[in-house]
């Protein structure tokens, strides 16, 4: 029995063997026939086809790398698909064993010059590095791997709540639109197998067929263009930028709050102010150098620098009266006019008479020193207010954009 066991799976082997090798000889013929008379430099026109031949293009974006926002640079992970027929390489399958498919070197068969036209690199890697697919109907599928870097216009006006858009545009360079046409292959880019960054959001990645025309030439030159659609997380920026930011602002209040003899308002106040400098140095750092769309945030680093500028110079010149008083030099006429008449009524701090004192009694009493600090502390308060109002409406507005 054992015997017979043994006889049984040598026949088999011998049965697996002798079709492995019929298969590669089917095989050999099939590649000999096709590649007989066949050139891989010219395009696969053949004498009944008398339109262009059709490529068509795909995308699947594997995964975001970096978007180098100062230099304007897109780096991502993504598989190219291309699909065209070649009717020089057309075959009965029945007549070879029923191959259905031949696996070629990239170099024996001719491909298209398929091009990422804003290409920030020098070629688009992994074009010449695999092996197309033939089929017995002519049809050639070719799919690479690459990594693509594009140049991409970043507009960061609602930083960090944007969204950018990076198109990536795929044609032919050598052949215009009579002899090549290139189509897209579905409704938009593949993102099923994307992998998650934690910067940017893959929102969808849609496209466009154009054709244009050059002056230098009058055929038609048709491309592919994707849309990169890529939305901003703003936790991080919130967190590290933002909230920091107003915290800072809101110290600015304190310096109007300590006493003159302490001997820190203007201290605090320039503190404040090298502080927001940090910041927006920080903002200017991350965001490509432009004028044409300015962040918000920027904006508003911009105009709290200038508030706090304007509270420091405040804090100098109440600084300034309140030791000229004590020195026992008088006031100016003006002064206690503005202060302690019109504004002092405007913010109905006080009912005060505003009589302007003769020269001999100009010093300020403590209840006028009073008055004055109700005054500026009034003013604080309506800056506060505005600078508020400011950060609600852009705060708003991001999330109107969003």
């Amino acid at each position: 029995m054992a015997n017979i066991h043994r006889y049984f799976m040598k026949v088999i082997g011998l049965l697996v063997s002798f079709h492995g090798i019929i298969n590669a000889t089917n095989q050999s013929v099939l590649l000999n026939n096709l590649f007989k008379t066949y050139h891989a430099d010219t395009l696969p026109y053949c004498d009944s086809q008398s339109k262009p031949v059709d490529v068509y293009v795909g995308i699947a974006i594997r995964q975001v790398i970096e978007l180098n926002e100062p230099k304007q640079i897109l780096t991502i992970n993504a598989w190219i698909r291309l699909r065209w027929n070649d009717c020089q390489l057309v075959w009965n399958a029945s007549e070879y064993g029923g191959i259905d498919s031949l696996v070629v070197p990239f170099e024996k068969i001719w491909t298209p010059d398929i091009t990422l036209f804003d290409n920030a690199a020098d070629e688009l890697a992994g074009l010449k590095d695999y092996r197309p697919a033939v089929y017995p109907d002519g049809t050639v599928n070719y799919y690479f791997p690459t990594v693509i870097d594009s140049l991409c216009n970043v507009d960061v006006t609602y930083f960090p709540y944007d969204t950018q858009y990076c198109p990536l545009t795929f044609g032919s360079w050598a052949y215009h639109g009579n002899d090549l046409n290139v189509e897209n292959r579905s409704e938009s880019g593949d993102i099923s197998s994307f992998k998650v960054n934690t910067e940017w959001k893959l929102s969808s990645v849609p496209l466009k067929r154009t054709v244009s025309y050059y002056s230098c030439c009058p055929e038609p030159y048709p491309a592919v263009t994707f849309y990169v659609t890529l939305k901003r997380k703003p936790l991080f920026y919130v967190l590290n930028l933002l909230f920091p930011c107003i915290l800072i602002t809101s110290v600015a209040m304190l310096g109007f709050l300590l006493p003159p003899d302490a001997g820190e308002k203007v201290s605090l106040e320039i503190t404040v102010l090298l502080s927001l400098a940090v910041f927006l140095l920080v903002v200017s750092e991350t965001l490509p150098p432009t004028s044409e769309n300015f962040p918000y945030i920027g904006i508003y680093f911009a105009c709290a620098m200038v508030m706090v500028s304007v509270s420091t110079i405040l804090t100098v010149i109440v600084l300034n009266f309140h030791f000229k008083g004590q020195h026992g030099r008088p006031v100016p006429r003006w002064i206690r006019k503005v202060f302690l008449g019109g504004l002092a009524r405007f913010l109905l701090v006080k009912d005060y008479d505003a009589t302007v004192h003769p020269c001999n009694n100009t010093d300020l009493t403590i209840e006028d020193m009073e008055t004055i600090k109700q005054v500026l502390f009034q003013l604080v308060l309506i800056h506060l207010h505005f600078r508020s109002l400011f950060w609600d409406a852009f705060s708003n507005f991001s999330r109107i954009i969003a």
